[in-house]
């Protein structure tokens, strides 16, 4: 399935669930162990983003296809993508923050070809280590991905908020990660509320996604680069917009609640 048929179905149905015989490929069905075909791909997809940013060729078009080839890259090595709740994004008609759980590299990787389905660009808050990595820092760059160090909360706010707000009132869309650190469960007091803040600063909705990636296992010496679990099937779960009144109390815990109980389902 090409990009632009699995962004009809999402559009259409607002879900989407891999078909294991068609996604497969046959290098994986017979060294099934070896997870040299999955970083091949990707990082030959990073490569070509990397080339097409400097020939100014990157736009929403080409962002999907190498978000969406990641993704079959994921299928090809066995993994089952399942993506629910998106037809709760028929109801934005412009900017909006989508915050969820944080898990491994590949939701990063893959929210882009489902958010662009419905919202025009997409910004992502990253730390800044990502910067590093060779050619990854031409792509993100060329999609204004806002950059924190974790080293300096206070520094971190100001930053999101400020430059967060310039991007949604462009008309794009901002995704946040507020968990300190990747984890495969979801504790309340770790839970920022910085897109929380930054939904009501802008005013625009804030949309809840609950993830499940731990198909992808931290790695020993670069923990964005793991080993592959197949046995594990990777989810994404969107929830209903909801427009941040108050202090935002009642919107952070609604969030919250969302993908606790959505990650219970999952076990």
């Amino acid at each position: 399935m090409d990009t632009i048929k699995f962004q009809e179905l999402l559009r259409k149905t607002g879900s989407y669930e891999t078909v294991p015989e068609e996604a497969r490929t046959i290098c994986d069905r017979m060294f099934g162990w070896l997870d040299v075909w999955y970083y091949l791909k990707l990082f030959r997809i990073v490569y070509l983003g990397h080339r097409y940013s400097l020939q100014g060729k990157f736009d929403r078009k080409g962002w999907s296809e190498l978000s969406h080839g990641v993704m079959k890259a994921v299928e090809g090595c066995g993994g089952i993508v399942k993506v629910s709740g998106a037809e709760h994004l028929r109801e934005l008609h412009g900017p909006a923050v989508y915050v969820s759980n944080h898990m491994s590299m590949i939701e990063t990787l893959l929210i882009p070809c489902l958010v662009l389905t419905f919202n025009n660009y997409l910004s992502t808050i990253i730390k800044q280590s990502l910067m590093k990595y060779p050619f990854f820092k031409t792509v993100l760059k060329q999609f204004d991905a806002i950059t924190v160090t974790r080293e300096n909360p206070r520094k971190d706010l100001k930053t999101v908020l400020t430059k967060g707000e310039e991007i949604l009132k462009r008309g794009w869309a901002v995704s946040v990660f507020p968990q300190s650190t990747r984890s495969t469960s979801i504790d309340p007091e770790d839970f920022n509320t910085l897109g929380i803040k930054l939904a009501k600063k802008a005013d625009v909705p804030i949309v809840p996604l609950a993830l499940k990636t731990d198909f992808l296992k931290p790695g020993k010496m670069f923990r964005d680069f793991g080993h592959l679990d197949r046995s594990k099937k990777i989810y994404f779960k969107f929830g209903e917009p909801c427009r941040v009144e108050g202090n935002g109390r009642e919107a952070h815990e609604s969030i919250v609640d969302f993908i606790t109980d959505t990650l219970k389902q999952w076990e």
